[in-house]
């Protein structure tokens, strides 16, 4: 209901502000009006709810964390020292975001004693849903005259100026000390004490300690301790800060980097060979990926930052490749290849023979190769998948009617395929009547050419005559073949070509085609018959 009344009042706000523009209010400013508006009437601002220290506090401790309550949840990601601006600047390690409060946790490491400061929050912090912070948020307090203090481990290669280093390679670091004016003694160690220990030694303070040795060992984690306080005998003054710490993790171990499918050639197929990586590291985590030519004949790789990559090649010779994976902690692992030959000439293709057409339901092929190639083929039919291997000779499944093509490929050593040897056959359902070389045929035959289901659109041309050289087109029209593979010769005649078949031992020749949607398929053998004596 609240959100309704919200938007209702941005309405007509919105018809006020048109009224007020057409009287020459500034148009820029209407539509900020109405932005702002609607981003109320959505709940599209993010609010600040509480914070400590509350405002105006005159003796903060520096110790003390700075606590931001908002509203909402917000996107930690959005949490810089430009969106959250403390003045004077400090230093401060990855904030934190308790989600069941909603409040954001700052904890600079030397909160200068005995000091003003202001803290601004702008735009620059976001909510979850992608709220903001309508005007910014500003605050003001004074921290007491306490010492206060931090510690960061850093690897001497991966120097950071905010946040510390978790991982490092090197047993020898670098210990960067943040601490306040109040301080003037500080100690450290990679043991752990209490607070009110005083058996370690007191130092100076110090902003860097150089090639600080961690402790020998296994890799794993190491933690530094550190105390700061102001300290003065007359008058006598000892104000500890409790103890804090860093850890950093050591990790001295290079990834293990294992090729699982190593290529014994690099052919020219067009899709190439692709890696399949496996990588064991100590847990730093990989950083980065660089795949290279590391010597012989130039290759293309697909990617080099990738863990994975495809190489194809277009220049025959040998080469070595290279993976090197680096991790986290600096630490880096190869995998170097031996020789690979590469080879980009394809086998000859093979030479394929098959059973003859039509009628054969199961015909068979054969082939041969045709040079180049190591005996291993693949075969498909029509242009389907291909199976491989494939073994001459071999049995097709059941054929169904019309034209086939059966293919055959051979490939070599290094995985070259040769173009397709290929054989066409066509079938359909054989069972000629009149039968070959027949006699005593009737003068009006009945043709008939196959047996079974009759596929669609299937026609039927007839050629014959009394000179098998000469043969005639009885059938100019083609003939739809509907339900059997057969012509009568009264269909034929009624065409009102073909010859009046004549008794007495006369041989005729004949011939048919067969057509789908016009399309000729197939063409027979010439057949003969002598008709009947009467």
């Amino acid at each position: 209901m609240e959100r309704m009344m919200k938007f209702i009042k941005a309405l007509v706000l919105a018809v006020i502000l048109v009224v007020a523009l057409s009287t020459c209010m500034n148009p820029f400013d209407f539509v900020a009006a109405v932005t702002d508006e609607v981003m109320v009437a959505k709940d599209m601002y993010l609010e600040v709810t509480e914070v400590t220290p509350v405002k105006n506090t005159a003796a903060f401790n520096p110790e003390t964390p700075i606590l931001i309550e908002f509203d909402r949840a917000i996107d930690l990601a959005s949490v810089t020292s430009s969106s959250v601006v403390i003045s004077p600047a400090e230093n401060w390690p990855e904030p934190t975001f308790d989600t069941g409060t909603n409040t954001l946790m700052i904890k600079p490491y030397s909160l200068e004693g005995g000091a003003p400061y202001t803290i601004t929050i702008n735009s620059g912090v976001k909510g979850i849903d992608g709220s903001v912070v309508r005007t910014p948020y500003i605050w003001n307090f004074s921290t007491d005259n306490l010492p206060t203090g931090g510690l960061v481990i850093k690897d001497r290669l991966t120097l950071s100026a905010t946040y510390s280093t978790i991982y490092t390679n090197e047993r020898y670091v670098d210990l960067a000390i943040e601490a306040n004016g109040v301080v003037n003694q500080m100690r450290y160690s990679q043991t752990s004490f209490l607070k009110a220990n005083d058996t370690l030694i007191w130092e100076t303070v110090d902003d860097l300690k150089e090639d600080y040795e961690l402790e020998l060992g296994s890799d794993g984690e190491r933690t530094v301790y550190i105390q700061f306080r102001k300290y003065s005998i007359s008058p006598a003054i000892d104000l500890r800060t409790e103890v804090k710490s860093d850890t950093i993790i050591l990790d001295t171990a290079a990834p293990v980097v294992t090729l699982n499918n190593p290529p014994t050639y690099f052919n020219g197929e067009p899709g190439g060979w692709t890696s399949d990586i496996s990588i064991t590291e100590a847990g730093s985590g990989v950083a980065s990926h660089a795949w290279s030519r590391y010597s012989g004949t130039d290759v293309n790789f697909s990617t080099t930052n990738q863990l994975n990559t495809t190489v194809t090649c277009s220049i025959e010779g040998s080469t070595r490749i290279r993976l090197a994976v680096k991790d986290t902690a600096e630490n880096t692992g190869f995998y170097t290849s031996p020789a690979i030959p590469i080879d980009l000439t394809d086998p000859t293709a093979p030479s394929v023979t098959g059973t003859a057409s039509p009628g054969t339901i199961l015909p068979s092929y054969s082939w041969t190769p045709g040079g180049g190639g190591n005996g291993t083929y693949r075969r498909n039919l029509d242009g389907g998948a291909w199976t491989e291997p494939a073994t001459t000779p071999y049995s097709s499944a059941s054929m169904t009617f019309g034209l086939h093509t059966f293919y055959v490929q051979e490939r070599d050593d290094a995985g070259n395929w040769s173009s397709s040897g290929s054989y066409q056959y066509f079938y359909y359902p054989t069972y000629l009547r009149p039968e070959q070389a027949s006699t005593g045929v009737s003068r009006q035959p009945l043709f008939v050419f196959g047996e079974g289901e009759v596929p669609k659109y299937t026609t039927c041309q007839i050629y014959g005559g009394t000179d098998s050289r000469k043969l005639e087109l009885w059938t100019p029209e083609a003939v739809p073949l509907v339900k059997t593979w057969s012509i009568t010769w009264a269909t034929i005649a009624a065409q009102r070509v073909a010859p009046e078949l004549l008794p007495g031992l006369t041989k005729f020749y004949w011939t048919f085609v067969l057509l789908i949607r016009e399309e000729k398929l197939y063409t027979s053998p010439i057949y003969s018959f002598t008709t009947a004596k009467y």
